[in-house]
Parts: structure tokens; sequence; C-alpha cells
């Protein structure tokens, strides 16, 4: 009976303890604070215009989307390529001074696919160079 007692103080105490010293903890509700960060170099230096498409044919394979990124890629202007091959959708972003979204759509819907019979087509869902 004594040991059981004594376990319930010190429960007791330790749990009083937990309890005392939360209340000091800061609260993450309390921070006020805005973070207002610039746009990094590059974004100041490049335009980035983006265009997203919707790319219809046969269902494309990871080897397909790394074969169509790297001819997109070899276009100079094109900053960057984001292509979904499970949902058919490609992002690139790109310089219109330097290359039209006109050419990048040309591109994909020149590209062929694994066998050499299908071509894909390019739907324009948005297209922020216009």
């Amino acid at each position: 009976m004594h040991m059981k007692a004594y376990f319930s103080k010190v429960f007791t105490f330790i749990f009083l303890f937990i309890i005392a010293l939360n209340g000091f903890a800061k609260s993450p509700t309390q921070s006020r604070s805005v973070n207002i960060y610039s746009a990094s170099k590059w974004q100041k230096t490049k335009a980035d215009d983006s265009l997203y498409v919707k790319i219809t044919g046969e269902p494309l394979t990871k080897k397909q989307t790394a074969r169509l990124a790297d001819e997109l890629k070899k276009q100079q202007g094109v900053n960057n390529i984001h292509i979904n091959y499970e949902l058919a959708t490609a992002n690139i972003h790109f310089d219109s001074k330097i290359v039209s979204s006109g050419k990048l759509i040309e591109i994909i819907n020149s590209f062929k696919s694994s066998n050499g019979t299908q071509n894909y087509r390019a739907i324009v869902l948005k297209d922020s160079s216009n």
C-alpha cells in the first residue's frame, strides 16, 4: 500500500510539473511576424513566361517523357520544364523574347511515340506569353 501511494504522489508531481512547463512554452500562434521575400536574382534578370498544355495521344511513358523534355530543353530560351506523364500535362517556363509558345507547341505536336506511328497533340490550357 505504501508503494502505491508513493507512485501516485510522484506521478501527480510529474504531471503537474509538465503542465507548468507547458504554460511557459511559446505558442506558435503568438508569432505575428510577416516574412517578406524579394524575388530572386534569377527572376529579375530572366523573363519567365509559362505554357501549360494537355498532351493527347497514346499514354506517355517515363522514357518518352524524358525524351520530350530533352527535345524541349534544346530550345534556347526554355528555362524549366515539368512534364507529368501520368496526367499527360506539361508546364514549360520560357522567355518569349527568345522562343515562342507556338514553336514549343510545334515540338510537342511533332513528337512521335516509341513505335514511331503516333503523333501527340498539345492542347493549350494556359499561355502567359499572349
